[in-house]
């Protein structure tokens, strides 16, 4: 028994014990520790799956609700027209998305187009320079090489003793246009590295970025495939219609009898082509350009750097601008912009 006793005084002198003690207390916190986060994480993930399996039971609700209505002949030309309402939209959406990325597009091509054009000419410029630079340096050698020429005959011509004068001061000017000589090859070989350097550069990358003017002016023809749809649509309470449609949920709107719902769903179709028709034969490449020319020139804006018009002053005729005989409309206010009745100002390049 006294062993024992002994064993714990030794720890108690050399403090071991002390330190198995502090070991302990401190794992125990780092489990409780670890403990905690891990209820915490329990809890979020059960959150997370009650919010999943709520979204789960809505979406399977919806599914219910739609077959229900498809397979209702009564219900299911309402159930198509909300869809096709919302589609119009969408397909506005995309004729203007890819307006603007294909007339920014077009934009960047040509600045680096303007660009390569601008190194390529400095570039060869440069080199013209340089080459007339290493033609000047190459044809004052060959002068230091002919004066040199002259001069060791000039040398083997006063061999007699009574020309030794004469012949030192040839022999100085010998070795002065050796130097000079020498000092040329020098400068005609950096030249010549020079030029070789020039004729490795390769042109610079270039940034894609717009001014302000250019972003207006794609602003603008995004603007104008905005109106000719509105203008495609207007009337018959269409574009109120669809803004419903787009806020509100399937079932929520009362589109009538399947003979009036059938009867708008035809005339959606019809106006579609009619729209898509327009939009290719007036709002494609040269001729959504020429038709925003006029735009930009009474397009108002709030501060100098907007990009966004806020009022247009004045109006125009686009046959006056070159525009095609179907393209002919008179702009004199800003109600497209002020109401943005489909919300797509968004979509613009700020």
């Amino acid at each position: 028994m006294s062993e024992p006793a002994g064993n714990d005084s030794a720890e108690i002198l050399d403090g071991s014990g002390d330190d198995r003690l502090l070991t302990l207390f401190s794992n125990r916190t780092a489990l409780k520790k670890a403990h905690r986060e891990l209820l915490v994480e329990h809890r979020l993930l059960e959150e997370r799956l009650h919010d999943a399996n709520a979204e789960t039971d809505a979406l399977k609700t919806k599914v219910d609700y739609l077959e229900s209505k498809l397979s209702d002949r009564d219900g299911a030309p309402g159930l198509m027209l909300h869809y096709q309402l919302r589609g119009l939209r969408e397909q506005l959406i995309a004729a203007m998305t890819e307006v603007i990325k294909r007339s920014v597009e077009a934009m960047y091509a040509q600045h680096r187009e303007q660009a390569e054009r601008e190194w390529r000419d400095s570039h060869a410029g440069n080199l013209s320079r340089i080459a007339g630079k290493i033609a000047a340096e190459q044809a004052q050698r060959d002068r230091t090489r002919g004066e040199i020429t002259t001069q060791r005959s000039a040398l083997a011509a006063h061999k007699a003793p009574w020309w030794y004068w004469r012949r030192k001061t040839i022999r100085a000017a010998i070795e002065s246009l050796r130097r000079e000589l020498d000092a040329r090859s020098d400068a005609l070989d950096a030249l010549l590295a020079h030029h070789h350097s020039i004729e490795q550069q390769t042109p610079p990358s270039i940034a894609d970025v717009l001014s302000t003017r250019e972003k207006r002016e794609v602003n603008v023809m995004a603007l104008l495939v905005y109106r000719e749809f509105l203008d495609c649509y207007e009337g018959d309470t269409y574009i109120e219609r669809i803004k419903m449609a787009c806020k509100r949920e399937p079932g929520a709107i009362d589109y009538g009898k399947v003979e009036k719902a059938t009867s708008i769903l035809q005339d959606l179709a019809d106006k579609a082509d009619a729209w898509l028709e327009r939009v290719t034969a007036n709002l494609n490449g040269d001729a959504l350009d020429r038709a925003a020319q006029p735009l930009l020139r009474i397009a108002q804006y709030d501060a100098e750097k907007d990009t966004t018009p806020c009022d247009f002053l004045g109006s125009f005729d686009s046959r006056s601008t070159g525009g095609t005989g179907e393209f002919v409309r008179q702009y004199s206010d800003a109600l497209l912009l002020r109401e943005d009745p489909l919300r797509l100002r968004d979509l613009l390049l700020r």
